[in-house]
């Protein structure tokens, strides 16, 4: 537990320049995707509610699910898939 705790931490402050750039503003949910906003109105990226699971709720920085996977792992893949995008 300790070394998903690390992980995580390691996983934030390694995309905290990348969040002060595009921080998320909206998520819009369409059916069975969810469409990620910036605090432009830009679409930063569009996740399927299958891959992450039910949205809980996100903050500037975060995108809170439940089911679809471990949390690490959807961390993992928000991450990556905000990566891709910038």
């Amino acid at each position: 537990m300790k070394k998903y705790f690390l992980f995580f931490l390691a996983l934030l402050f390694a995309n905290i320049a990348v969040a002060q750039q595009r921080q998320i503003s909206y998520i819009d949910n369409a059916g069975s995707w969810y469409h990620v906003y910036d605090t432009n109105g830009k679409k930063i990226t569009t996740l399927s509610s299958s891959a992450v699971g039910d949205l809980i709720g996100w903050s500037a920085e975060i995108i809170v699910t439940k089911s679809g996977g471990t949390r690490i792992e959807k961390l993992e893949r928000i991450l990556k898939v905000l990566n891709n995008k910038l």
